[in-house]
């Protein structure tokens, strides 16, 4: 399993999600096995995009994260192979592990 963090000054413009998810629904419509799945919510003062993907035997979490201001944001990527996606997407079972 891989995490990568990234954080810093938000890119300028209102549009930034709806770019960001455009952007990735044009590229994974071109891959039928990408069981490509997304979400826009808004919590805690937060804009949140969450998508999950398919590639080449890995599953992929991203989020993007944007505050209210749309100045700072941070965005995370997981990766893991597509056999270990319930412990992975179970997080009670993985807490649970020894």
């Amino acid at each position: 399993m891989v995490f990568q963090i990234n954080a810093g000054t938000a890119p300028e413009g209102d549009k930034y999600m709806e770019r960001q998810k455009h952007g990735f629904d044009m590229l994974y419509r071109e891959i039928p096995d990408a069981n490509y799945s997304y979400s826009i919510k808004t919590a805690n003062d937060k804009h949140i995009f969450t998508m999950r993907y398919q590639t080449a035997g890995f599953s992929y979490q991203r989020y993007v994260v944007l505050n209210m201001l749309k100045t700072k944001i941070f965005i995370g990527t997981v990766e893991y192979k597509k056999q270990d996606e319930d412990r992975v997407t179970n997080h009670e079972q993985v807490y649970h592990q020894s």
